[in-house]
């Protein structure tokens, strides 16, 4: 009771500091609605605005009740805006674990319902004492009491019920929301009382695009015999809506509003300050300025002599050299025009601007590989659509190409981002006399010689005997270190990272973290940063973590102890590739191989030589290397020689993605290839040891 009484003085003396003016306005007008900004809660008590979220219901009647403490005659609704993105879901992935949370969805509006009334509170009489009782209908039966105080059972009378206006109203996700070729979900939502006001139903008409803020229910699926099945079917409640998109006319003007228009109203230079109030931060342009502050305000509508009209409507096309503002100036007007929508043309000039998927990359660190390979991995990790038929990573993961400089100079580039996008009917390919051939599409340019100077053109206006600048020589090194974990793709137990983990979790709000990236809330507070504590963090969690705080691996290599899969041993593997790694591959690739189990769980790392002292070598190795016993596999026979081995999956994945040892050849990946040469010869050192021999020429 006592924790009640304190939320409610937090509740009243949250309103009285920042909403007095609007709860006097509500007493004036005779609003039955207040409507709050959740930052503003967010920011005098952290607790309380985490409270809102995960126990909506009982947080919202809690505000409700302290709404008495103020001189209010009327019943108010407490409504919530400017929910945190977090709190942000898309229909189609609403689940079971979001029932009961304050949620925010957006759509467009197909369905509506017209607006009946509901009941929300029922009051009965007990025919043998008389006693009064009220039922809350919370729920979409009908709701009778069970039982009254003196004992009475069923077929009590009703004496008077409590209505409100509701509608429900079906949403849909938004077509530019979609992927591929996904079917928009619908979500049932229902409005009550002042949701349902003639003002606000204008905004929920079929075909708007709404923000709705409300609470996840579910509703019981009823079988043909009239009784619940197993299955629910969810809704969700709203607490607020409001359109996307708005007229000019639907702008809420207040009494302080008013004035200020009054006093603008009468001063003499007011069209000045209407130009000179457009994207103040852009110098200059004024006449550009001048012309849309004219658009804003739209032409007169004219009817002539014959009945034939021109509308008032302003159309407007900047042109201009890039770097000129032109983007920033519309971007700017689509924040000031209540109903505006800003569409960047970086969509249709990228469709473009591509290589065919075959076209190899050269990484840093790494390998050269087929750019569609690189691709489609980074989409799987983390991906949206941009636009039709083209797809974009967030961020570009930390991954360095090797790319041209502002001097035509090969240097190494960090990634931005990565990209798909669907390619056009018609492609340009361009074959050398070398015999190196490119294929791209028309737009794409390449760099040539044009009149004796170095340009760039178009790749559907190259003819024979035209020059394509071409790299003769990567006289450029490698990065020497490479994180022997970022070759890691399965998703092992991390150990002894919980005192860096402890130390980046500690500056944000692990609540909201957990949500954004689907983390188990308990892990960030307790399992993954206490020593002592049970449960430890897997690679994957542990990547999210680090590309959320824009964390390189590097930075995490030196906490880790050791690594489990499957909840098997423990074992450790080098902060970077070494000599001694490459030394131990190249063993493997000469008179070793790699064999999965059949359950595809485990694989037997094991190397058949003759020579003891190449043996022995290879157990200190792994010793050394992995904190692994290497023991005996099998026993030298007439046809094989000793061989010895460990099992383990990780180790395995490392070496494959160095070379792929057969028994007729060795396939060396170019990641390999690509390593400093000190770690190179340490490879071909192994391998010689195992399959070389001097030979006089």
């Amino acid at each position: 009771m006592n924790d009640v009484v304190e939320q409610v003085e937090k509740f009243r003396d949250f309103l009285e500091q920042n909403y007095q003016n609007q709860l006097n306005e509500i007493t004036l007008k005779g609003r039955n609605f207040l409507l709050i900004d959740f930052s503003n809660l967010l920011k005098y008590d952290h607790e309380l605005a985490d409270q809102l979220l995960d126990e909506p219901e009982e947080t919202i009647k809690a505000f409700e009740l302290t709404l008495d403490n103020f001189e209010i005659s009327h019943f108010v609704r407490i409504r919530f805006h400017n929910l945190p993105l977090n709190q942000k879901v898309k229909i189609k992935d609403i689940r079971s674990q979001d029932l009961g949370k304050f949620l925010l969805t957006e759509g467009i509006v197909r369905q509506s319902s017209d607006v009946r009334p509901q009941v929300v509170s029922a009051k009965f009489e007990c025919p043998s004492c008389g006693n009064s009782i009220s039922i809350l209908q919370v729920d979409v039966k009908f709701k009778e009491p069970y039982r009254c105080t003196c004992g009475k059972k069923g077929r009590f009378r009703l004496l008077s019920k409590e209505l409100v206006d509701a509608q429900r109203i079906v949403i849909e996700e938004s077509p530019d929301s979609l992927e591929g070729g996904e079917q928009p979900k619908r979500l049932n939502v229902f409005l009550k009382e002042d949701l349902v006001e003639p003002i606000m139903e204008k905004k929920t008409t079929p075909g708007s695009k709404v923000r709705v803020n409300g609470i996840i229910k579910e509703i019981p699926v009823l079988l043909k015999s009239g009784s619940p099945s197993t299955k629910y079917d969810i809704m969700m409640e709203a607490n607020f809506i409001e359109p996307l998109e708005e007229t000019f006319e639907e702008l809420d003007v207040n009494k302080e509003d008013e004035e200020k228009i009054i006093e603008l109203a009468k001063n003499p230079k007011i069209y000045e300050k209407f130009v000179n109030s457009i994207a103040p931060s852009i110098y200059g342009h004024s006449d550009i300025k001048e012309a849309l502050a004219l658009q804003l305000f739209g032409g007169v509508r004219k009817e002539r002599k014959d009945g034939t009209w021109n509308r008032g409507d302003i159309h407007i096309l900047l042109v201009g050299d890039p770097g000129s503002s032109k983007s920033s100036l519309l971007f700017f007007m689509s924040k000031v025009a209540p109903k505006a929508r800003y569409v960047s043309g970086k969509s249709s000039s990228a469709a473009g601007l591509c290589v065919a998927p075959d076209s190899l990359v050269l990484k840093n660190p790494g390998s050269l590989i087929k750019i569609k390979d690189e691709v489609e991995e980074r989409l799987k990790l983390d991906s949206s659509k941009y636009s039709d038929g083209i797809w974009k990573t967030k961020d570009g993961f930390n991954q360095k190409v090797y790319t041209l400089d502002n001097n035509f100079k090969v240097k190494s580039g960090q990634v931005e981002s990565f990209w798909k996008i669907k390619a056009p009917e018609e492609m340009v390919s361009l074959k050398l006399q070398s015999g190196k051939e490119i294929t791209l599409t028309k737009n794409t340019k390449l760099l040539t010689i044009n009149n004796g100077k170095i340009d760039w053109l178009e790749s559907n206006k190259f003819i024979k005997n035209n020059y394509i600048a071409t790299v003769n020589n990567l006289n450029v090194k490698s990065d020497l270190s490479i994180p022997t974990l970022s070759l890691v793709t399965r998703n092992p137990v991390i150990y002894g990272v919980k005192p860096f983990l402890k130390e980046i979790l500690s500056k944000v709000n692990k609540r909201e973290l957990a949500k954004e990236l689907k983390i188990n809330e308990n892990n960030l507070y307790h399992n993954w940063i206490k020593e002592g504590a049970r449960g430890n963090i897997t690679l994957k969690d542990l990547r999210k973590l680090l590309n959320k705080f824009n964390l390189k691996e590097d930075k995490i290599i030196d906490y880790i102890t050791n690594l489990s899969l499957y909840r098997a041993y423990k074992f450790k593997i080098p902060k970077y590739l070494n000599e001694d790694f490459l030394y131990l591959t190249g063993l493997i690739a000469g008179d070793g191989d790699l064999s999965e189990n059949k359950r595809k769980d485990s694989v037997k790392i094991r190397l058949s030589n003759s020579n003891k002292v190449i043996r022995d070598n290879f157990k200190k190795i792994v010793k050394n290397l992995f904190n692994v016993k290497a023991g005996r596999s099998s026993k030298k026979s007439a046809q094989r020689s000793e061989s010895i081995g460990f099992s383990n999956i990780i180790i395995s994945e490392i070496i494959n993605k160095l070379c792929i040892p057969k028994s007729h050849k060795i396939d060396m990946g170019s990641l390999l290839l690509n390593l400093p040469n000190n770690l190179v010869a340490n490879f071909v050192a192994g391998y010689f040891d195992c399959e070389g021999s001097p030979v006089r020429v």
